[in-house]
């Protein structure tokens, strides 16, 4: 073997075996958000279903479980990379993943420190929500401060593990001679987004009934519209504009189905199945507990649902046909925007008329009780969210622009 060959042998180990690893490491990460959003949702019916008597509850078990294991996993990576680049100072970099250095010690790629960091917040809200319980009681709500600080934390987790896997991915395609395969970043791009989604799917739910409408100035808007079109284009546009290929956005919305309608299968029995390992009795009647774990199913379903549509409606619009763009990223923006405002009024306004008319059902949305649920959102709120809802659209796909061309230009 020449010298040539031989040190091209060696440079293609130093770059597979890292680049294995953090692929490894990724679905790792990504497999623990999962259970963990799994968790989430448990936790939440959990409440609603039997109380909230105990911490040391299944739910919380499962959460505190993958958040240590994200933890040793970031931590471990981080120590790792830290020492191998310590022992290669001065040779070549076995990698090309966006290397950062923290607290002048520490060095690893930005997507594990910052999943890293996401996970810090999240064990942090935990026992600040606990104190928080013990200090105002019993609160179900999605918006209540520290459950706001633990979903903002694993989003932040998510968020640095979707921008690993598009590091890997721009590596993986920069590799030539097609010796680092790519599609193993693709699915874990579209698996990790699908998990963000779930989230924000989450955070976005209080404003459906309890909080209908948000005031600007003496200006009434209604709140859900203008959430969907905020929290959801950026994620699909990064993965269409990263991935390149037809249907993507699609692709991420129907996992997104699958995976919400098995998790609103599974959780009413996993419920029941928990009560009973702990030797606790449902608040619920057995009827009411079956038409809770129907109402998780269809609300989950819908949700992802729309998702799909909207990731239909991205694909049309937001993946280039030529070399050439051929829509302006504001009018992009502005379609989907538009599509959001019609598909959340829709849903919100359905939603709403039935809990203000019913009154039941509703204390999931409402830490007060049924009785607390606010009127539905007026015309005129309806109306002035438009064009809010439009600039968030647009702000929204511009972010997804950004995140992508990060990506594809590689290291700072």
């Amino acid at each position: 073997m020449s010298i040539r060959e031989r040190t091209f042998v060696e440079e293609r180990t130093l770059t597979a075996l890292p680049i294995g690893l953090y692929q490894t490491a990724g679905w790792l990460l990504a497999l623990f958000s999962g259970l963990g959003a799994l968790g989430l949702t448990w936790d939440i019916f959990w409440h609603v279903a039997v109380g909230r008597d105990d911490f040391w509850i299944p739910p919380h078990m499962l959460i505190l479980s993958n958040l240590a294991l994200s933890g040793v996993l970031c931590l471990g990576l981080v120590l790792w990379e830290t020492w191998r680049f310590r022992a290669t100072t001065g040779r070549r970099e076995s990698t090309d993943l966006d290397q950062v250095t923290v607290f002048g010690v520490f060095r690893a790629p930005l997507g594990v420190i910052v999943a890293g960091f996401g996970t810090l917040t999240g064990a942090l809200a935990i026992p600040l929500d606990d104190y928080w319980h013990s200090m105002q009681g019993i609160d179900v709500g999605v918006w209540a401060p520290f459950h706001v600080m633990a979903l903002l934390g694993a989003l932040i987790h998510d968020l640095g593990n979707l921008y690993l896997w598009g590091d890997v991915l721009r590596v993986a395609r920069g590799a030539g001679g097609g010796k680092l395969s790519a599609r193993p970043a693709v699915a874990g791009l579209m698996c990790t987004a699908t998990i963000i989604l779930f989230r924000l799917l989450w955070l976005t739910t209080p404003g459906v009934v309890r909080v209908p409408m948000i005031s600007l100035g003496p200006m009434p808007i209604m709140t859900y519209p203008v959430l969907l079109a905020f929290l959801l284009p950026w994620v699909l546009v990064a993965i269409i504009r990263t991935i390149g290929a037809r249907w993507s956005g699609s692709t991420v919305g129907g996992l997104l189905l699958g995976y919400a309608v098995l998790v609103g299968l599974f959780v009413p029995r996993m419920i029941r199945t928990g009560a009973i390992a702990q030797g606790l009795s449902l608040r619920l009647p057995e009827a009411a507990a079956e038409k809770l774990g129907l109402y998780l199913v269809a609300s989950m379903g819908t949700l992802a649902l729309l998702v799909l549509l909207v990731g239909v409606l991205m694909d049309l619009v937001n993946l280039p046909r030529t070399d050439r763009e051929t829509r302006s990223p504001l009018a992009r923006g502005a379609v989907t925007g538009l599509v959001l405002w019609l598909l959340g009024v829709a849903l919100a306004s359905t939603v709403q008329v039935a809990a203000s008319t019913m009154r039941t059902g509703a204390g999931f949305f409402s830490s007060g009780g049924v009785a607390s649920v606010p009127a539905p959102a007026s015309l005129t709120a309806i109306v002035l969210a438009l064009p809010v809802t439009l600039v968030a659209g647009v702000l929204s796909s511009l972010a997804g622009d950004g995140l992508a061309r990060v990506w594809r230009r590689g290291p700072r």
